[in-house]
């Protein structure tokens, strides 16, 4: 995630938006407690290791001026992909646990 520019919103949510799949892949083969593992894991991660980062750049209302959510100003992206990223975030199943790590910061 670090490699070649370090780490940025779009990085992140690729991170985020693959642990969705990977979550909705072990909750569909009956693997009750990976999904929340997984999300623990991951809240984790990003709270101990790049909980700074998180801080720096605004958590996520960061997240959501980067990504051009509605009602935000600034954005560094245009929100049609903005929203296309975000619509990706959810349908992988990381609404609520995959991206609550956001809150939290």
């Amino acid at each position: 995630m670090e490699a070649d520019g370090g780490l940025n919103w779009g990085r992140l949510l690729a991170l985020v938006v693959f642990a969705g799949t990977l979550a909705a892949a072990l909750a569909e083969r009956g693997c009750s407690d990976g999904p929340r593992c997984l999300a623990a894991h991951l809240a984790a991660y990003l709270a101990e290791e790049r909980g700074e980062w998180l801080e720096e750049h605004g958590g996520w209302d960061g997240f959501c001026r980067f990504f051009g959510r509605p009602g935000s100003e600034g954005a560094e992206q245009s929100s049609t992909i903005g929203n296309a990223m975000v619509a990706a975030a959810a349908a992988a199943g990381i609404g609520v646990a995959g991206l609550a790590f956001l809150l939290v910061r």
